[in-house]
């Protein structure tokens, strides 16, 4: 079973909006676009542009890592990957189909690379003659094609904007290639994506931006990406977008606290976000642009791969958002197109269950199930074809009817279990499958669930009945971190002093832990011998009969984005006789 945790939050926007990682106050015009961009719950990144040519290949070497960055993987010196646009007319984009298709597969907006690292320009700008109009056989603007085609569509434009630009001639000094190291060296010898912002290129950026949010409509969100930034740069840059588009979402990739909401780590793990406002940049495979060597598994499971990440993005309260990347003629590939139409069956099938919902109530659920909740509803969708029942642990409100949601004819059966409601699954079903929970109005309670002593009155508290907490810190280019610390909701029937031994594999040499649980703290240094699953005594603890948390926290913590650092198999608290 997995654990789940919540944050909670101050400040929530709405009644069910999260908390926002801007220190800024946030004023009203934000608070609802935020809202309504929450509701949409899915949509489409395009990685696309001059590294879409070589497609991930070099002067005949297979070059690894992002292919989107080559002109770094590849030690390409500015002069000679600028050449590249001489080649750049992708006569087979079409933006229309590019907008149908990600209308087709559910997703409600879409976000568009108008400039990556390399720095080259998708849009028609005054700040350099290296964009797609002055510098390529194509000429026409990209970006207004795809705007009007989006506006013709009825689907938002987000617009992706990279913060470093290597080809910037007023950016940091670069260095001289070494001609000793190859390809397949993951080395950041020219570039890096987490590059300071000089002051000539924060002027550019100003005016890029201006640019952007002038000539091309109403946009959804600019999606910042990478840099080094200093506070006054992220509070520029935000208030340059405010000032021209108040609507427009600023994502958390502004760093220093200066975003609308928080965008996790690439293809990053989904826990404990529900309270907050964030998307979730999943790719479906090791790169986001168009890579022509790349192995691909079969269609069918890339699609279920996608959709079951969107479900558990959603259920936590996130809004996912999927990328594709188009080759250098600008086709969106066969095998994407696929992928894409096979996950737009499922969200037409079960869109009820996607769209402006919250998230789950339950602190645990069954390990491949995911819960949404809308109204007086709660939609469960099922993946895995093992699983026969869900177990709605400590739902404490009657369920009137449950019933398969494209089959509402079709009533299934609940049993009573420990602390809850169990929903049992037909049999034979194909999966993913989702089960609506009907109940008499929308005050759904859910308890949380508590481990009860033993029949000796030892209490066992393991991995697997944690709740894990994430932290999240909006300052720096990464903001969440999904394995903070551990608490367990624990029931002591029977109070009195307990010996506390805990058994864990360790990941350090060793490490400072604080163990606390009603008002009571004690503290233990655990030592990390040859990274071997160990068992410590940590001393005692006297517990009162009730309820209660029982908490384990680093004693010491560096940053606010530290890692817990330790796999709990087992803490025993054992009553002293």
């Amino acid at each position: 079973m997995k654990r789940f945790h919540y944050l909670l939050l101050v400040g929530l926007l709405f009644s069910m909006s999260c908390t926002n990682p801007s220190t800024n106050t946030i004023d009203s015009t934000t608070q609802e676009a935020l809202l309504l961009w929450q509701f949409k719950k899915f949509g489409l990144i395009i990685h696309w542009g001059l590294y879409s040519i070589p497609a991930g290949v070099w002067k005949g070497e297979q070059v690894p890592f992002y292919a989107e960055q080559i002109m770094n993987h590849a030690r390409i010196p500015a002069a000679e990957y600028e050449l590249l646009a001489q080649q750049f007319n992708p006569t087979a984009w079409d933006a229309d189909e590019v907008v149908q298709l990600a209308k087709d597969a559910g997703m409600k907006y879409i976000v568009f690379t108008t400039k990556h690292h390399d720095g080259f320009c998708k849009f028609k700008t005054k700040t350099t003659n290296y964009n797609v109009v002055d510098a390529t056989p194509y000429g026409k603007d990209v970006v207004k094609e795809l705007a009007d085609a989006c506006q013709k569509h009825g689907i938002k434009l987000g617009l992706y904007f990279s913060l470093p630009d290597w080809h910037f001639e007023g950016g940091i000094p670069r260095g001289k290639v070494d001609t000793t190291t190859t390809c397949r060296e993951h080395v950041n010898q020219l570039y890096s994506p987490l590059e300071i912002i000089t002051p000539a290129l924060e002027e550019c950026i100003v005016q890029q931006l201006t640019e952007l949010l002038t000539n091309y409509g109403e946009i959804e969100t600019i999606w910042f990406d990478m840099g080094l930034l200093q506070p006054e740069q992220s509070q520029r840059f935000r208030n340059v977008v405010k000032s021209l588009q108040p609507q427009c979402l600023v994502s958390g990739r502004i760093m220093n606290h200066q975003g609308d909401y928080l965008t996790l780590p690439d293809n990053g793990n989904v826990v404990g976000y529900s309270m907050l406002a964030w998307d979730n940049p999943a790719s479906m495979y090791g790169t986001w642009g168009y890579r022509s060597w790349q192995s691909r598994i079969d269609t069918t499971l890339q699609s279920q791969r996608q959709i079951q990440r969107l479900m558990q993005t959603i259920s936590h309260g996130g809004v996912f958002l999927l990328n594709i990347g188009p080759n250098g003629n600008g086709e969106v590939i066969d095998y994407e197109k696929a992928v894409l139409h096979k996950i737009g069956h499922f969200v037409q099938q079960n869109q009820e269950a996607i769209y402006k919902t919250s998230h789950s109530p339950f602190s645990q659920l069954n390990e491949n199930v995911c819960c949404t909740q809308k109204d007086n509803k709660l939609y469960f969708t099922v993946f895995d074809t093992s699983t026969s029942s869900i177990a709605c642990q400590n739902l404490i409100t009657p369920i009137q009817k449950v019933y398969l949601l494209n089959d509402t004819q079709q009533i299934l059966k609940t049993n009573p279990i420990n602390q809850g409601i169990e929903i049992l699954l037909p049999e034979n079903t194909l999966r993913p499958l989702t089960v609506v929970a009907a109940f008499s109005d929308n005050s759904i309670q859910v308890d949380p669930v508590y481990i009860s002593q033993n029949a000796d009155a030892t209490l066992i508290l393991t991995e697997n009945n944690a709740i894990t907490h994430a932290a999240f810190d909006a300052e720096g280019y990464i903001s969440t971190q999904a394995d903070s610390w551990k608490s367990w909701n624990i029931k002591v029937e029977k109070g009195g002093t307990f010996n506390v031994f805990v058994t864990y594999l360790p990941d350090f040499d060793d490490k400072k832990y604080r163990f606390s649980c009603q008002q009571q703290v004690v503290e233990s240094i655990l030592p990390g011998v040859d990274r071997m699953l160990q068992t410590a005594y940590i001393g005692t603890m006297n517990l009162s009969e009730g309820k209660c948390e029982w908490m384990l926290k680093s004693s010491e913590v560096c940053k606010s984005l530290e890692l817990l650092r330790i796999k709990i198999d087992k803490i025993v608290l054992q009553p002293v006789l």
